[in-house]
């Protein structure tokens, strides 16, 4: 049984009971799975269905109980939507099925956005660009320039490089 199972790729052992691909206890990079649950590895990525626990990039350990996926760099999880770019982790209960995307080294997530900026992390279902490297955040200005963060729903403009806020 076990050369039948090496011959096709799948590795077993009987007393440590580890072994991979469609198994009940499978070890990857010290992430240990069990329960009966369909385990696999995609691109680096270890993938268990059901109870979803994966590890990507040697670093960070996602456990929900959604579908998970890696498309282009970032992590997605359904329903409860998880994914991480530029190593900021985020979480937002939108349907993946929104466009995400990067651009200048700032996250955008459309219908709700969600993104990162200097450490700044940005959420709401408000309209968010850039420009000149001041990050806007429609109804309710919020944006972060030189270490300044501005917020609520006060006008804020800036003359000469000096800050107003009414």
């Amino acid at each position: 049984k076990q050369l039948e199972a090496k011959e096709k790729g799948v590795v077993f052992e009987e007393d440590g009971v580890v072994f991979e691909e469609n198994g009940v206890v499978f070890e990857e990079n010290d992430v240990v799975f069990e329960e009966n649950d369909v385990v696999f590895e995609e691109k680096g990525v270890v993938f268990e269905e059901d109870d979803v626990v994966f590890e990507e990039n040697g670093g960070v350990v996602f456990e929900e109980d959604d579908v998970v996926f890696e498309e282009n760099g970032v992590v997605f999880e359904e329903n409860d939507m998880v994914f991480e770019e530029n190593g900021v982790v985020f979480e937002e209960s939108h349907v993946v099925n929104d466009v995400v995307f990067e651009e200048n080294g700032v996250v955008f997530e459309e219908n709700g956005v969600v993104f990162e900026e200097n450490g700044v992390v940005f959420e709401e279902n408000d309209v968010v660009f850039e420009e000149n490297g001041v990050v806007f955040e429609e109804n309710g200005v919020v944006f972060e320039e030189n270490g300044v963060v501005f917020e609520e729903n006060d006008v804020v403009f800036e003359v000469n490089d000096e800050k107003f806020q009414n």
